[in-house]
């Protein structure tokens, strides 16, 4: 494989890109001012200490932005205008300038553009979403998430924007469409509850770091079946919801199983997809438009929110 991919950010989520990479015999350098970060890469391994002297070498295609999402959009577009292809960690951009910067960066470059939301890679949201769009599971219904722990407080991103990312990007794999309408009733810079409602179902995300306990919960809810992924786990309920005039429901309860999928690991997953892409291996846009689309989302919920939860129709 072509050692030509760089990581910038060596931080407590980089170093995951890093080890992912070079085990993939992939990376090429990395890119951090704490150079005391990087004493434990191979000798082979180039030390960067810049964004612009990643820029400058020829001999790197491609860059992993993981750094602060403050300057998501900055390093992106200056990596860009470099030649270089990038895939930038989520949230791509806090706004829909940065937003319409990289999309320009990248058309007007040519150059390949991924958000990293890495759970549009994991088997579990991969094969619930193909159940879901194939109609095995009947109508979907109503989607949740719970994204609940006591963990790290962000000091730019609220729970919004670091956390809910990752579930809005679901959804909107599982509906293949932005939402009709979103609305923020309640949130804090460390708790959100958001609803999105879609044409063919409505969704609503829970997110909280100052929470007792750790709850990672993501349930779709459909007429024949539901499933629920937790903790590294999926779960089917065949229970079968029958609608009725006015409204009401008929609820039959069915059996639990566990589904038992193999799970590559969702990281290795996209980092392949990004590798491949650089190398023209892959023509793939897969998480392209969901990315740009996750960030469009973030800033009508930030509308409702400063609005007092009002609905906000996209």
């Amino acid at each position: 494989m072509n050692q030509n991919i760089v990581v910038v950010g060596a931080g407590k989520w980089g170093i995951n890109h890093v080890r992912t990479l070079y085990e993939m015999g992939a990376l090429y350098g990395v890119c951090d001012k704490d150079q005391d970060a990087l004493t434990e890469l191979g000798p082979h391994i180039k030390r960067f200490r810049s964004v612009e002297e990643v820029g400058l070498d020829t001999k790197v295609k491609g860059v992993v932005v993981a750094t602060p999402a403050r300057v998501h959009a900055t390093q992106g577009c200056s990596l860009m205008e470099a030649g270089k292809h990038v895939l930038i960690e989520k949230p791509m951009a806090l706004g829909l300038q940065g937003l319409s910067q990289l999309e320009t960066a990248a058309k007007d470059n040519g150059t390949v553009f991924m958000g990293g939301h890495l759970l549009l890679f994991h088997a579990h949201v991969k094969f619930v979403v193909k159940e879901a769009q194939s109609g095995n599971m009947g109508d979907v219904l109503w989607a949740y998430s719970n994204r609940l722990n006591f963990g790290t407080v962000r000091t730019v991103e609220d729970a919004l924007w670091s956390l809910a990312t990752h579930d809005i990007s679901i959804l909107l794999l599982l509906a293949k469409a932005m939402p009709i309408h979103v609305n923020c009733s309640y949130r804090t810079r460390d708790v959100c509850s958001a609803y999105l409602k879609f044409e063919s179902f409505d969704s609503q995300i829970q997110v909280n770091w100052i929470h007792p306990y750790k709850e990672h919960r993501f349930v779709v809810i459909g007429t024949r079946k539901t499933f629920c992924m937790e903790h590294g786990r999926l779960y089917c309920y065949k229970h079968k919801v029958q609608k009725r005039q006015f409204g009401f429901l008929d609820i039959e309860k069915g059996e639990k199983e566990e589904v038992q999928i193999p799970v590559l690991p969702p990281l290795t997953a996209q980092d392949k997809e990004f590798v491949d892409r650089v190398n023209g291996d892959s023509k793939s846009t897969y998480g392209n438009k969901i990315g740009m689309d996750t960030v469009r989302v973030l800033v009508e919920l930030d509308n409702s929110s400063n609005r007092d939860g009002r609905e906000i129709n996209l």
